[in-house]
């Protein structure tokens, strides 16, 4: 399948499911989804036969799934950022720097900017909002 990663100037790459491996290509075929790596792990979110899944390395979950609760905040004094999944199929945690943790004498006082950031806080976005989940649905299907 052809994904995208919009942190990386949207370049496409083949992503293979089953090894959660990745590989850059050129093409002009329809992408699926989206992937980045974080801190180490490969994070995909893609469409595949009329659903959403997130994949973190080779474990995937269906998005929609009532079952699956994520949580996604900001440990300020360490300048780290939590996320975690959790799931009766299994859970996923990480702590990673922050991505203002670098800029000088930054404030964090507009969270919004998180997802335009932070692709584990787009991630905690597209969760929280259904109409986002059937946007994306409607055009990684197409």
């Amino acid at each position: 399948m052809i994904l995208s990663m919009p942190f990386q100037r949207s370049i496409k790459v083949k992503f293979e499911p089953q090894s959660g491996s990745h590989m850059q290509i050129s093409t002009v075929e329809n992408v699926s989804g989206n992937l980045h790596q974080v801190n180490g792990h490969t994070v995909a979110l893609y469409a595949l036969d009329g659903q959403l899944y997130l994949q973190i390395d080779t474990k995937t979950w269906p998005f929609s799934a009532q079952q699956l609760k994520l949580s996604y905040h900001h440990k300020v004094p360490q300048q780290q950022t939590h996320f975690a999944l959790t799931s009766p199929t299994g859970d996923f945690a990480i702590d990673y720097p922050a991505w203002w943790a670098n800029i000088p004498d930054f404030e964090l006082v507009e969270p919004e900017m998180d997802k335009d950031e932070d692709y584990l806080a787009h991630i905690y976005e597209v969760w929280q909002t259904p109409s986002i989940q059937q946007a994306l649905l409607k055009k990684w299907a197409a």
